[in-house]
């Protein structure tokens, strides 16, 4: 996924966090087919955009592997 596609999801992510909350970020994600991994900041699984960022943070996650 470019770069200017990734901001446009994170944008949209934000939009309807601040509206409608966590867990409308988690319908929009399974919307949109993302992967879910551990987010450190967020204590949690979330989905993330190019494989390292929280989509409901914005924080670089670090994937074990």
């Amino acid at each position: 996924m470019k770069k200017a596609e990734q901001n446009r999801i994170y944008a949209e992510a934000y939009k309807i966090y601040t509206k409608h909350g966590t867990s409308a970020v988690y319908d929009y994600a399974d919307k949109l087919g993302l992967d879910y991994h551990y987010c450190d900041p967020c204590e949690s699984i979330t989905p993330s955009i190019s494989e390292t960022t929280c989509l409901v943070c914005g924080s670089e996650k670090k994937l074990s592997r």
